[in-house]
């Protein structure tokens, strides 16, 4: 098992704990050579760490629960590498000035929002993740897709990431900065001074 696969499955091990059943949503994943011929369309290449998250799970089913039950952390849901590419297509295609073309998007909002994973030339075996928002554009968010996991099942691990009565994440945001700036220390982006 990968380092990805790895923290994924302890992702979903927190889950439970706050008695999410996120598996149960999530579809198989398939094989590296399945990832490899389904992106051979494309102008990048997707870096190894991207491909793992795939072979992992191909993405959670929609349609069937809504976007909070279906997150793997607050907000975002895993997209199927169907649904990424697609998107990735279509973006590139109907608004190629709104989304850097060496960007894949990994993760949904369900509200038009992204995060995708840098598959410029020099990437190999993984790249920084960047988060599209509708409303602000494209920032970096995380070093890599390997310590964006690492984030998240820090900030799980460390009660930063709750689930209200009504079943929604709840975020202390201060402390999700703190686990984001001291995982991602070379990113602006998780300084006091930046604003969500």
């Amino acid at each position: 098992m990968g380092q990805i696969s790895q923290l994924c499955d302890e992702i979903l091990q927190e889950h439970l704990k706050l008695g999410r059943d996120l598996d149960r949503l999530l579809l198989p994943g398939l094989s590296k050579a399945k990832v490899i011929s389904s992106t051979s369309i494309l102008p990048i290449t997707l870096p190894k760490t991207a491909a793992e998250l795939f072979t992992w799970r191909n993405g959670t089913q929609t349609g069937i629960a809504s976007f909070y039950d279906m997150a793997l952390f607050p907000v975002w849901y895993l997209m199927s590498l169907n649904e990424a590419t697609s998107t990735y297509v279509d973006f590139q295609r109907e608004f190629p000035d709104l989304l850097d073309r060496r960007y894949f998007p990994l993760f949904s909002s369900g509200a038009g929002d992204f995060m995708g994973i840098d598959c410029g030339e020099n990437r190999g075996a993984d790249g920084k993740i960047a988060c599209y928002r509708q409303a602000t554009g494209t920032v970096i968010e995380f070093e890599n897709l390997k310590i964006m996991l690492r984030t998240i099942l820090d900030s799980f691990r460390s009660n930063v990431f709750l689930i209200s009565d009504e079943g929604r994440f709840k975020t202390n945001r201060t402390q999700f900065r703190e686990i984001a700036k001291r995982l991602n220390p070379s990113l602006e982006r998780w300084s006091p001074e930046e604003s969500d």
